[in-house]
């Protein structure tokens, strides 16, 4: 799949389900993501889905818990992991 045809599946699907997480398991669900896409055949348009979601979940976590010490290493860890600036 190319960068257009997966640009075009998140305009498509832009509409919003809002779900309320804690931190914890906000935490989990981008530690899940993280692991999944350590797997070597993790590449397709999935993975990159996974990472725009991760990248969304962390910068929400910022937002909404910007004191919480016990995250802020594994969020600057998973900056790097997902390539956020």
């Amino acid at each position: 799949m190319e960068e257009q045809e997966i640009s075009e599946l998140v305009n498509i699907s832009s509409e919003k389900l809002n779900i309320n997480l804690t931190m914890m398991e906000s935490l989990c669900i981008v530690g899940h993501i993280a692991l999944a896409l350590k797997h070597p055949e993790s590449n397709g348009p999935a993975a990159i889905l996974g990472k725009m979601v991760a990248q969304h979940l962390i910068g929400k976590m910022v937002e909404r818990w910007p004191d919480s010490r016990e995250m802020r290493n594994l969020i600057e860890m998973w900056r790097k992991r997902f390539d956020i600036t």
